[in-house]
């Protein structure tokens, strides 16, 4: 029988990937094969001129928050364009853990953005179902109750639309907002 601890880890890396593999069905049925199509970004949206979002997957209308999270993304401390294409910048901003870990990660290499970004949502998927599922062990619980943390609604949201919930930055508008 595995540690209690092994357990854990070995139920948050089973949802890891399945989390992943539900991204690159998804990727490659809906989106033509497009990364960026996670983040939703809308045909309506304006982008700053960058070599990685010329050919991005654009969805009819005005998209969705993942699209502002990977331009803050390219641009963690606001100095170029970037808050110009943001809707809220002063709320958006005030969520950077994501974008600003993916920014470091992909070393200011643009091609590798979005790449950084999904690992870095994953990495947070696999760490709330690792917590989950130890909580439950010392709950007197099975290890894999942990994955219960997949079916909480922002976890589908983040994985799909590449939302920043997964990393617990969530704040809501009134308070976070930036006037």
């Amino acid at each position: 029988m595995l540690g209690l601890a092994r357990q854990a880890a070995l139920v948050a890396v089973m949802v890891v990937v399945a989390g992943f593999s539900a991204q690159v069905a998804t990727v490659h049925r809906n989106y033509a094969g497009k990364w960026t199509g996670l983040f939703c970004i809308g045909a309506e949206q304006e982008l700053p001129s960058l070599p990685s979002l010329s050919d991005a997957y654009r969805f009819p209308g005005s998209g969705f928050d993942g699209q502002f999270y990977l331009l803050i993304a390219h641009d963690p401390l606001g100095r170029r364009e970037t808050p110009r294409y943001i809707d809220w910048p002063g709320l958006r901003y005030f969520r950077i853990l994501m974008p600003a870990l993916a920014g470091a990660a992909s070393a200011d290499d643009d091609s590798r953005l979005a790449a950084a970004y999904i690992g870095w949502n994953l990495a947070f998927l696999g760490l709330g179902v690792y917590w989950s599922a130890r909580f439950a062990e010392l709950s007197g619980r099975p290890a894999w109750w942990g994955a219960g943390f997949a079916l909480v609604p922002a976890v589908s949201i983040s994985l799909d639309r590449l939302t920043v919930d997964l990393a617990g930055s969530g704040a809501n508008s009134e308070s976070s907002q930036i006037r």
